[in-house]
């Protein structure tokens, strides 16, 4: 179905979902770093990097933009990576917590990166990006391998179908232009990112996720596809919905917000494109989107 419904979103909402990504991140960082000091109370560190990690959660929560700076990130990313530094010192015998220090330290190169893209986007809210295929698919190709990293790999995801077992993800990336660069709102490209995770997320192991991008000379066109558990029937005006969940996914455990596909709604209507969702429960569900170049 074409969802042809505007989205009425009053200003807080609106501003939540421009926080959506970086609310994300910053609880899978306090996520980890509550498992570490829990598991080593002896260590002042981590109970210090958590407490500045919380604290500067309430940045995000409140949507407070002026204290949401590159001043701001920096410091804290400096801050945190000092604390970091310290334990890695106390630990340094200890692989297991390098390995998840270094997993902390490709948290914050994510929150970084997005940060800098969530700055541009407030600083020039039409700005469009001209992307080279091979940076795009790196740049997805390093987003969901920091999802597997982040779940302690729990799962894996593999880019090709000879490489998968019978419990990895494969996400095929099919990226197509007739030119060197591909055109894209930058508030689309942070939806992609949204999109995938989702499909990771209500996808069981051992499932397929598919991208499809293709950038002609009038119009982007975006398809995310997944043989996941779906949406009910009925319930995909519901799940656009700010903060909507379907009926099925009510008592799963996340780290989201729920914000996902209200984001991307918003972004592709604020740049007059069209979307469209086809779901079924446990079969999957298929997202198209068109953009035009006007």
């Amino acid at each position: 179905m074409e969802v042809t419904s505007l989205l009425n979103l009053n200003e807080e909402e609106r501003q939540k979902l421009d926080m959506h990504s970086m609310l994300n991140i910053i609880n899978v960082l306090i996520r980890n770093l509550e498992n570490l000091s829990e598991q080593h109370p002896e260590s002042e560190a981590f109970k210090e990097a958590l407490k500045e990690s919380e604290s500067f959660r309430t940045f995000i929560v409140n949507n407070d933009k002026e204290a949401f700076s590159n001043a701001a990130v920096g410091s804290f990313h400096k801050s945190l990576s000092d604390r970091l530094n310290k334990a890695r010192e106390l630990y340094a015998s200890d692989p297991l917590i390098g390995s998840r220090l270094d997993n902390l330290d490709n948290i914050l190169m994510i929150l970084d990166k997005r940060s800098d893209e969530l700055l541009a986007r407030w600083a020039l809210p039409d700005l469009m990006l001209d992307i080279s295929k091979e940076r795009l698919e790196s740049d997805l190709k390093e987003f969901l391998k920091a999802l597997e990293i982040n779940a302690g790999h729990a799962y894996h995801i593999v880019f090709n179908p000879i490489e998968k077992g019978s419990s990895d993800y494969f996400v095929n990336l099919d990226i197509r232009s007739g030119e060197q660069y591909i055109r894209m709102p930058l508030a689309v490209k942070d939806a992609l990112f949204d999109l995938l995770a989702n499909a990771r997320k209500y996808t069981p192991r051992g499932g397929n996720i598919s991208l499809h991008i293709e950038a002609g000379p009038e119009e982007l066109q975006i398809e995310v596809a997944d043989n996941g558990i779906g949406i009910p029937e009925g319930e995909i005006v519901k799940v656009l919905s700010f903060g909507g969940r379907g009926s099925n996914v009510s008592q799963m455990p996340t780290m989201g917000s729920g914000y996902g596909l209200t984001k991307t709604l918003a972004s592709v209507q604020r740049y007059g494109g069209r979307m469209w969702i086809e779901s079924e429960k446990n079969k999957g569900t298929r997202i198209k989107i068109k953009i035009p170049f006007s």
